[in-house]
């Protein structure tokens, strides 16, 4: 599926715009045991709108009974050591947020999971030359642990949790 997400990113591109103007929308593409697929586009530009649409997101998989996913979003990423790491935390540094790092480097990261709680990802460098742009080859990156709201999407969920997560999206909104 990331080589599905990947293809559909290439397509999608729009390379007309700056190093900070977006170039495709945070996507999700499904499918569930029955091969049908679905895309939902979930732009987000707060932390309220990234909790509703991990929300919406996962009522919409159950809704088709995803058995699996990829999540693909432009980021930033910045590539480092264990050591290094090591010594900016150990020198006080603030490894901080990425974005914001003078080494940093844009991608389009594809994070694929099933409901198995297997996990894989890919991503694209962005390649900026005279004004245009365009998406690199797509790189492996293998099996991640990832963490947060935006991740392991397909696990079972009890009806008191579906509930919970509209209900923090919603206070969080208050919030804005």
């Amino acid at each position: 599926m990331i080589e599905l997400a990947a293809g559909w990113a290439v397509m999608s591109w729009d390379g007309s715009g700056g190093p900070e103007e977006a170039g495709l929308p945070p996507v999700w593409c499904w499918e569930n045991a029955r091969g049908e697929r679905g895309l939902i586009a979930t732009p987000f530009e707060s932390d309220r709108a990234k909790s509703i649409a991990a929300a919406m997101v996962r009522l919409e998989f159950e809704k088709h009974d995803a058995v699996r996913y990829v999540f693909t979003s432009e980021t930033w990423m910045r590539e480092i050591s264990a050591e290094e790491a090591d010594r900016e935390v150990r020198d006080g540094l603030p490894l901080g947020r990425v974005r914001d790092h003078y080494d940093r480097r844009e991608y389009v990261y594809h994070q694929a999971e099933d409901a198995g709680g297997g996990e894989l990802s890919a991503r694209q460098a962005v390649i900026r030359q005279g004004g245009q742009s365009r998406l690199g080859p797509l790189e492996p990156l293998g099996w991640r642990n990832s963490g947060g709201r935006m991740s392991r999407m397909l696990r079972p969920r009890t009806d008191e949790e579906r509930i919970n997560d509209v209900v923090s999206a919603l206070r969080l909104g208050r919030q804005d």
